[in-house]
């Protein structure tokens, strides 16, 4: 039988030994200085201006490998333009448009800085719940601000995959990285829920990665008013940015044979313009035909448009339909005014990305 003195050498061994397994785990959380100061370079402040150059915005991104500025789309409403900061409060850049948006994924990634030294790394991966985690922002306008905490959820919050978080964040903090203890980024800091105490969502950084991979154009921004010249910046027309998304979905398209049931899916790896998912299909034509294309999806409210093709440009002619009456069903009937060949795309109106089908019948002039 154990002593009444033995029991008191066990119980002190035992808490000698939980005391040095918690300081263990508190050095393997510790971050190192080298790391936290090469990630800290690469985090910047965005400030948002509307077209009558006033602020109306300020938020968080950091730099990509290729160069290129990740944040949260959120940030960027309304926007005519975006000065981008580094940690010494120093201009690094303006963003007159966005390169690649998803508004469902709440993510944007803007044009490439000049001479910058570093970017980060993006992991394809989920972290794991109780994983240490950091995040580096500007809450406040405070730019280069650690926090800490753990991963306390994997979640889906309507319909979107959310990582929650204990990190503290404030206003400011969104669109800037979450990191692991390698300061590879994990997630991008999208929101925080003021009723509850370190209630904190990140999006995926493995989401982030299927976008770095997408077709790049000269977007709009988020919920922008017409564009302007402003300060100078070099402001795409919306000519341009039509031309820019149509080389890429003419690059990507597949041929539409008629009178046949082409069956197609939209995903994130589709061409991205102005925050809408699209696939094209080549369709050769003879002046007089008459079309009649015919989409339809089970999971989203379809977009439609055909546009002749003049060379590697869109012509002058074209023709949409959004959703024309028909439920979640796009039609077009159209007559083809010249002999060539045409595009024909298919959208989806909403955010919302799945499966479809197409169809086109085609009677020939006599």
């Amino acid at each position: 039988m154990a002593t009444a003195s033995t029991l008191r050498v066990l119980t002190s061994t035992t808490t000698l030994l939980l005391l040095l397994a918690f300081r263990t785990a508190i050095a393997q959380q510790s971050l190192s200085p080298s790391i936290v100061e090469r990630v800290r370079e690469a985090v910047v402040t965005l400030r948002v201006f509307d077209d009558t150059g006033a602020e109306i915005a300020q938020g968080s991104g950091f730099i990509l490998r290729d160069g290129r500025v990740a944040t949260s789309s959120h940030v960027l409403a309304g926007a005519n333009w975006v000065e981008v900061y580094n940690l010494e409060d120093q201009v690094l850049g303006t963003a007159p448009f966005v390169e690649v948006i998803s508004h469902r994924m709440d993510l944007a990634i803007l044009p490439r800085l000049a001479d910058v030294k570093n970017g980060l790394d993006v992991s394809r991966s989920l972290p794991e719940v109780g994983q240490f985690v950091w995040v580096i922002g500007s809450p406040e306008g405070l730019s280069g601000s650690v926090s800490d905490g753990l991963v306390s959820a994997i979640r889906d919050v309507e319909g979107r995959q959310l990582i929650q978080l204990t990190a503290p964040v404030s206003p400011g903090s969104s669109g800037g990285p979450v990191l692991d203890q390698e300061g590879v980024v994990v997630g991008l800091v999208a929101s925080t829920l003021p009723s509850g105490q370190n209630l904190n969502f990140a999006v995926p950084a493995s989401q982030l990665a299927v976008l770095i991979y997408s077709p790049s154009g000269e977007l709009a921004f988020p919920d922008a008013p017409p564009r302007t010249k402003a300060k100078g910046a070099n402001v795409s027309d919306t000519d341009s940015e039509t031309a820019t998304a149509f080389l890429a979905l003419l690059s990507n398209a597949g041929n539409l044979l008629p009178n046949r049931t082409i069956r197609g899916e939209l995903d994130a790896y589709d061409v991205n313009y102005n925050g809408r998912f699209l696939d094209a299909f080549r369709l050769d034509g003879l002046r007089g035909d008459r079309l009649t294309i015919n989409v339809w999806s089970d999971v989203f409210d379809t977009y439609l448009a055909i546009y002749a093709v003049v060379g590697d440009k869109a012509g002058e002619w074209t023709k949409e339909n959004d959703d024309g009456g028909y439920g979640s069903d796009s039609r077009l009937l159209v007559t083809l005014p010249d002999d060539g060949t045409y595009v024909i795309i298919v959208g989806a109106a909403g955010y919302r990305l799945g499966a479809y089908a197409i169809e086109v019948t085609r009677r020939r002039s006599q």
